[in-house]
């Protein structure tokens, strides 16, 4: 991972034209720096997490948006190139950002684009789906809640230390694991989070689609957690 020798002053940047990053591109060097100045719509989305964080330094002070901001930046820096990854964590910073007091908000184009899809103009112009889909292909993401959670068999998470984690959400999604995932404890019904589809496994059964993994970031609490949608993949018993 790269030093993050951008991080605040990164983010407190004007920008210079509407096009423009909130950082100066002739000296980016990163492949997720070059792949935000050579996309117009991710340049635009840097430059309202700019924005963002400026309002949340203010509103909750520069500990918590600090916070916020380094590890988006880690996290766009695992990124590498990869438009569809840079795109759902930058969305996901603004909008934790928005917890802290920022009033920028995502744009209508940003909206469409986490709903299904990798953000392009063709998925802009032709609709995403319907608000907060079940993410269906690999880098998409949709903003969405939580409804339950529980343990795998049992509706109270914490009544069996042996009978691990299980999460719904309001997009008919779900995640499961047999372990005790700290961060869907420390969750609540009612949470917004950003799902994302990030591996669909192959050469499965005919209709048998389980084994999707998902990576989910509670916009609420900040934790994320990476989990299959079943207990066993496509065409186990």
């Amino acid at each position: 991972m790269r030093s993050l020798t951008l991080t605040v002053s990164l983010l407190l940047a004007s920008p210079a034209f509407a096009a423009s990053p909130s950082f100066d591109c002739a000296k980016a060097s990163a492949p997720d720096e070059i792949a935000i100045c050579d996309d117009a719509q991710l340049s635009e989305l840097d430059r309202l997490a700019a924005l963002a964080y400026d309002e949340a330094r203010r509103a909750s002070g520069r500990s918590s948006a600090q916070a916020v901001a380094h590890e988006g930046l880690a996290l766009r820096s695992e990124c590498s190139a990869d438009r569809a990854c840079i795109m759902s964590v930058l969305v996901a910073v603004i909008l934790r950002l928005e917890q802290l007091g920022s009033t920028v908000a995502l744009p209508e184009w940003a909206l469409m684009a986490t709903m299904d899809g990798d953000g392009s103009d063709a998925d802009v112009d032709a609709g995403a789906g319907e608000a907060g889909a079940l993410p269906t292909e690999v880098g998409a993401c949709a903003i969405t809640s939580i409804v339950e959670i529980t343990s795998r068999f049992q509706a109270d998470i914490n009544a069996d230390p042996n009978d691990g984690s299980a999460v719904n959400f309001e997009n008919g999604g779900h995640q499961v694991s047999y372990d005790k995932v700290q961060e869907i404890i420390d969750s609540s019904v009612g949470d917004t989070v950003l799902m994302c589809l990030i591996e669909i496994p192959q050469d499965c059964p005919p209709g048998d689609d389980r084994g999707r993994i998902y990576t989910t970031t509670n916009l609420n609490t900040n934790g994320s957690w990476t989990l299959p949608d079943s207990q066993r993949s496509c065409g186990g018993a």
